[in-house]
């Protein structure tokens, strides 16, 4: 079973369009107790924080899950950056975790201009409680880039306080002409600028980061997640 969702936002042009396919076998922890904030996180593109022009039309698709496996396939041969990336996760003996697969793209229909945020989350064959490891394409007009991390949940304020935290990036690493170099905060400057748009992003990493918190985020938090893959290139 898939869960649709087709909403059109817009400004003065009431035709922006936006739709997603979401599989509620990785997202249900998260994205399925979430679905309302997901339609409002797309809604998002619309804001001023991530649109120069109030007039601009744009094309959004979000793809998750086992449907991009093949394309994830194709990257890993075509791309010498997300193949060193890869590999230096599958050097760790950690796998990736197929259903938590996201693919974010915008296309700007007035002017042809265009942002995709791939995810490639990664596991260990036992998961370990609070920690994801991740890689994220971003590809578009301004540029590309790939970057790769371990994230894992902020240690608590007090044992008492419910407060939910931003979750830490704990190593970080960027891909250069095909080899994997110490990162620059880039991926950790992008997850904040993401949440600082949309807080209700958080919910993602309420009980720990997992394979799919990264990707949840980028749905939930859509409109963010593209305004700030600028962070990505720096």
């Amino acid at each position: 079973m898939a869960i649709l969702l087709g909403i059109r936002v817009g400004s003065r042009n009431p035709y922006q369009s936006a739709s997603a396919v979401a599989s509620p076998q990785g997202y249900s922890r998260a994205l399925l107790s979430a679905l309302f904030s997901a339609m409002v996180g797309l809604a998002l593109l619309n804001s001023p924080a991530s649109a120069a022009d109030a007039n601009d039309v744009r094309d959004i698709t979000v793809r998750v899950g086992p449907q991009l496996e093949e394309m994830f396939k194709e990257l890993r041969i075509k791309e010498p950056n997300i193949r060193a990336a890869t590999n230096f996760f599958e050097d760790q003996k950690l796998q990736p975790y197929i259903p938590g697969l996201e693919e974010l793209r915008v296309r700007n229909i007035k002017t042809n201009e265009f942002t995709d945020l791939f995810i490639m989350p990664y596991s260990e064959s036992t998961p370990m409680p609070d920690v994801e490891h991740v890689v994220v394409s971003v590809t578009g007009t301004k540029g590309s880039a790939v970057v790769l991390g371990t994230i894992a949940k902020a240690p608590a304020v007090s044992s008492d306080s419910k407060e939910q935290k931003p979750p830490v990036v704990k190593e970080e690493y960027r891909v250069i002409d095909g080899k994997v170099q110490p990162g620059n905060h880039a991926l950790a400057k992008w997850i904040l600028c993401t949440l600082g748009t949309c807080m209700t992003g958080v919910a993602c990493f309420a009980a720990g980061p997992d394979p799919i918190a990264v990707g949840c985020l980028c749905f939930v938090c859509a409109g963010g997640a593209i305004a700030c893959s600028k962070d990505l290139l720096d």
